[in-house]
């Protein structure tokens, strides 16, 4: 993709007839960067699910997502984008849901504070109701050599608690797209 296109890869996808005759969803996995090819991808994006560890320099960068990047691509040409919400992954069952929803309630505080051409485009609930926890079973698995790697939905399938967390993630990201509403 020509780095000067930021559209290229939403043309692409648009154009593609195998993508659009047999996926209901196309999931681009980006960089956590602004880098060519983060850019590509908010620009084909109809949503956006920011994924975050709740640590503080993490929690910063998606307040500048929203507050500096986002505004460019929608006004610079992705007007369909819309942030399904935050997910909360890699995270320690020692989070109490009370700490999460006060963290919670700040960014529905911040985003309020945003033009009101961005907050109706962030769900009325910031932050998604599943937790992927942090399990030992998923730490190293993108650092194993090829021969040793072990198929994502292997591991899913094999422990309940994954599987259970990978399941509930999926329905509120249906849940999400065929009824957003925004945080107006």
């Amino acid at each position: 993709m020509p780095a000067w296109r930021p559209l290229a890869l939403y043309h692409r996808i648009a154009t593609e007839p195998a993508i659009n005759t047999y996926y209901d969803y196309v999931i681009c996995d980006t960089p956590p960067e602004l880098f060519p090819p983060t850019m590509w991808g908010l620009y084909a994006a109809d949503y956006l699910i920011v994924p975050t560890n709740l640590e503080e320099l993490s929690l910063a960068g998606i307040k500048i997502l929203l507050k500096h990047v986002i505004p460019d691509v929608i006004i610079n040409g992705n007007n369909r984008l819309k942030v399904l919400g935050i997910a909360i992954v890699n995270v320690t069952r020692r989070w109490e849901i009370n700490s999460i929803k006060k963290i919670e309630e700040g960014f529905k505080r911040f985003v309020r504070n945003l033009p009101a051409t961005i907050y109706n485009r962030i769900y009325k609930e910031p932050f998604f109701r599943t937790i992927i926890h942090r399990h030992d079973e998923l730490r190293d698995l993108s650092y194993r050599p090829r021969r040793w790697s072990i198929p994502l939905s292997r591991v899913i399938n094999r422990i309940k608690e994954i599987k259970d967390e990978v399941i509930n993630f999926a329905r509120d990201i249906e849940e999400r797209i065929e009824g957003f509403e925004g945080l107006a």
